[in-house]
């Protein structure tokens, strides 16, 4: 009896606190909302000056190589190759300066620009796509919308 009476108090407890959880609410985390957009341009604010300190490091590699090499065809030719590797990282970096960019562009279109919709602004002869409704008074123009 005493055995049941325990179990079942165990089993009522095990049941029944799970439910407490449900009722907590957290408050909302102070800051911004992030969003791609600007997690994109973090990431490329804080890599491209890595990148351009690493190119611009293997030209002041090859200039001290050139200085040091006294003549030597392997040193010349080893710096000569830091200076075609530096080159490289540089035309890279600037390349991909544009990278951002791209993705943004991808993954968030701009809009397109609003179809002009007659030639007269009294007029407005009515050749907007279907949906559409001409506005008056932007130039001379009227404007789809």
């Amino acid at each position: 009896m005493n055995k049941k009476i325990i179990v079942l108090f165990a089993l009522a407890t095990f049941l029944v606190l799970p439910v407490a959880v449900f009722a907590i609410s957290y408050p909302d985390m102070p800051g911004d909302d992030l969003d791609i957009r600007a997690a994109i341009d973090g990431i490329f604010a804080f890599i491209w000056p890595i990148f351009i300190a690493i190119a611009m490091g293997m030209f002041i590699w090859a200039g001290f190589l050139y200085l040091t090499a006294n003549g030597e065809v392997g040193k010349l030719s080893l710096a000569g190759k830091a200076v075609i590797g530096g080159t490289i990282g540089l035309a890279i970096a600037f390349l991909a300066s544009s990278m951002p960019f791209i993705v943004n562009n991808i993954l968030f279109p701009p809009p397109p620009p609003p179809a002009v919709c007659g030639d007269t602004a009294p007029a407005c002869d009515g050749t907007c796509p279907a949906g559409q409704a001409c506005i008056v008074g932007l130039s001379e123009n009227c404007i789809c919308n």
